[in-house]
């Protein structure tokens, strides 16, 4: 929203009508005439057939509004490296830039929301999400494209990639990173920038929003931090036995890299269970007395 300028205040309509109309949200967009002759070689044009002003122009509200949040968000998150020490203040901080964050990703829902919102235009959201994909799609295209880094996107959703570096190192992981990040930034407009996070070796990736992995942050990391991403050992809708059974199932299984060590570790956990069931079924018919 930023980069491209999209907002209320740069809107100039569709390129062609849609049958017969110019909308914007509920009501007709009617654009002065001589507008865009003028705007000529000033001008953003969306996926979705959507123009806007650029910010040379017009830096919008919006991109304004966000910029602000961000901006705070950043200035919150510095201040929670220093006095590491105090639990409360750091809770505090940790809410506000949380709090920041849910601010920010909530605008495009305020352009969309059509029935509770206040400013509904679908067009606007439309834009967003249509450059949204279309940058990752770019992304995709040339990170493939690039024969030396031998890199593969195995995930894309929303703002982030998954890129599956086959036979490579963890170090080369990290170097190949660093430039794959570097390079996506630079084909962008600011500020739209590609942040290399971390390395995950082992990795096993289930399904969209589904994964664990060992954590590598820094080249020198020389311990893993367990990283699980919406699966049963981090969901609240499970039991803490099944939590606990499934997160050193997965370690057995990134440490030794053997199944059947995990088959083994299982049974014996099954066998715990249900040598605990008589007592426990006691248990709970003298509680009924």
């Amino acid at each position: 929203m930023i980069a491209y300028n999209y907002c209320y205040s740069t809107f100039l309509g569709r390129i062609t009508d849609w049958r017969g109309k110019s909308k914007m949200g509920f009501t007709e967009y009617k654009r002065q005439d001589g507008l865009l002759a003028l705007l000529e070689n000033h001008i953003n044009i969306a996926p979705n057939g959507m123009m806007y002003v650029k910010s040379e122009v017009r830096k919008s509200l919006l991109a304004k509004m966000l910029s602000e949040i961000l901006e705070t968000r950043i200035m919150v998150k510095s201040g929670m490296k220093q006095d590491q020490d105090d639990k409360t203040l750091q809770q505090l901080l940790n809410n506000r830039q949380l709090a920041l964050k849910l601010l920010a990703n909530v605008t495009y829902g305020y352009t969309s929301a059509s029935f509770s919102g206040r400013m509904p235009c679908s067009e606007i959201a439309d834009s967003i999400v249509q450059t949204g994909r279309e940058t990752l799609e770019r992304a995709t295209a040339y990170i493939h494209s690039v024969e030396r880094w031998g890199a593969e996107v195995v995930y894309g959703d929303t703002d982030s990639l998954f890129i599956y570096l086959k036979g490579r190192s963890r170090d080369e992981a990290f170097t190949i990173g660093q430039e794959i990040a570097q390079a996506i930034t630079k084909r962008n407009p600011k500020p739209i920038k590609l942040k290399f996070e971390k390395v995950y070796h082992p990795c096993v990736l289930l399904a969209k929003k589904r994964y664990v992995g060992y954590k590598y942050e820094t080249k020198d990391q020389l311990k893993p931090e367990f990283d699980a991403k919406g699966i049963e050992t981090v969901r609240r809708d499970g039991t803490p036995a099944e939590q606990k059974i499934e997160e050193k199932a997965l370690r057995l299984l990134f440490e030794t890299a053997d199944l059947s060590q995990v088959k083994k570790y299982f049974q014996k956990q099954c066998k715990k269970k249900f040598a605990l069931a008589p007592i426990l079924g006691k248990a709970h018919r003298l509680l009924e007395h």
